[in-house]
């Protein structure tokens, strides 16, 4: 589970480019989501 809080440019949409916050997981249940910044052509 993540979350994008940026977009750059980049050669395919969607793309997963740089982890800003790490997210955490505890018995299946989502504590954190990780905070992305994605790519978009």
């Amino acid at each position: 589970m993540h979350e994008a809080i940026a977009v750059t440019s980049s050669d395919e949409d969607g793309n997963v480019l740089e982890e800003v916050q790490r997210g955490y997981m505890l018995n299946d249940e989502v504590l954190r989501t990780s905070k992305v910044v994605v790519g978009k052509r």
